[in-house]
């Protein structure tokens, strides 16, 4: 039996969880690995060709400033560009591969902040999610990520309720002048230098891109799930509490490294949290405990988990060979300085020109109503 199928629903906090097939996550938010691969690269050339749109209409807007003989197209007695005039214009954009390093950067960014917070496993993997769903469909060069760092984490500390629901949340103080962190939009915007109207812009557009849809399925619930069967199971083998408290502490611990990767945009949460328990109980030397539990309790085999995790050891790989360290530092301080030039000025409002193409677009909105 497939193991994403194997716990249809569960109990938890009062509440049954619907069957995940028929969720949001489910339904707009599992992929392909060809899939993400097209999806990144058309919001890359997307943004590129919005990119070189709305510049050169900047830079025909300047020059016809100081010269009003050029138009912005032909008409008569006006001197009209000529394509090649245009196609030298073209603005230096950020590749798909320099797009995918900078993204990484600040992705790592969301892990640093998310540790300094003290933030738990399932607030830290609901921003990563929104990170990652929010940049399948938005370029870098639409909204610099440094910014989507700190709304993805104030988006999910509201999303998962934190930390009003979590009694005994950490207190943290960040600043130098000993305040508590209050984990409300004024102390991430204030964290991340960024103006507090532009956060909670930025919040709307978030939510827009993610179509609405917030809930985010973990596996730390399912991994929590499977152990709690494994333990009410049959004495000879029943899981004593002790080790069950110690394979979850490590089992988190291996999930939430794994999120680093896209392993939640193609698999099932439960497939996750199943194959991440095994790996567990293989380094604990329980791996013929884990294959009696997986087929009595859980109604898979081994074999069926083997072949799960193959997959995620593909995943995992491919996320190996990205740029890492000091070396994604340096590149990241490039590209970051490349993506000065060629940043979407209609959708970048801090964009120094922002207002300047505000100022054309509305003039071509009369002009087409008095045509």
């Amino acid at each position: 039996q497939d193991p994403r199928m194997a716990m249809t629903e569960e109990q938890g906090d009062g509440l049954t969880i619907a069957v995940f097939e028929g969720t949001t996550h489910h339904r707009f938010w599992i992929f392909t690995k060809e899939r993400l691969a097209e999806l990144r690269a058309e919001a890359n050339e997307a943004a590129c060709a919005d990119v070189n749109e709305w510049t050169n209409k900047l830079r025909r807007a300047a020059t016809d400033a100081h010269n009003p003989d050029v138009a912005l197209g032909p008409s008569p007695g006006k001197k009209a560009r000529t394509d090649s005039e245009e196609s030298a214009a073209q603005v230096d954009c950020l590749s798909l591969q320099e797009e995918q390093i900078i993204l990484e950067y600040y992705l790592e960014g969301v892990f640093s902040l998310s540790n300094k917070l003290k933030l738990p496993a399932n607030v830290e993997t609901t921003a990563i999610t929104f990170y990652k769903r929010f940049y399948l469909y938005c370029s870098a060069m639409d909204y610099h990520p440094k910014d989507i760092m700190f709304t993805v984490l104030w988006v999910a500390c509201k999303v998962e309720h934190y930390p009003s629901r979590y009694l005994n949340a950490q207190k943290v103080v960040l600043n130098e002048n000993s305040r508590e962190f209050s984990f409300d939009a004024p102390a991430f915007a204030d964290h991340g230098n960024i103006p507090i109207e532009h956060l909670l812009r930025l919040e709307q557009v978030l939510l827009q891109v993610l179509k609405f849809h917030l809930m985010v399925h973990h596996p730390y619930r399912p991994l929590r799930g499977f152990l709690d069967l494994w333990a009410k199971g049959s004495d000879s083998g029943k899981l004593a509490e002790d080790v069950k408290a110690k394979i979850e502490e490590k089992a988190t611990k291996l999930l939430r490294d794994w999120m680093k990767s896209d392993i939640l945009l193609i698999l099932h949460p439960s497939e996750i949290a199943l194959c991440a328990l095994r790996q567990t109980c293989a380094k604990a030397k329980m791996e013929g405990l884990f294959d009696a539990f997986v087929k009595d309790a859980v109604g898979s085999s081994a074999e069926g988990v083997g072949k799960v995790y193959e997959t995620i050891e593909s995943i995992l790989a491919a996320h190996k060979q990205r740029v890492k360290g000091e070396q994604l530092k340096t590149e990241a301080t490039r590209i970051n300085a490349k993506l000065q030039g060629c940043s979407n000025p209609e959708k970048e409002r801090s964009h120094p020109q922002f207002a300047q193409l505000e100022e054309i677009k509305r003039k071509e909105r009369e002009a087409a109503k008095e045509a």
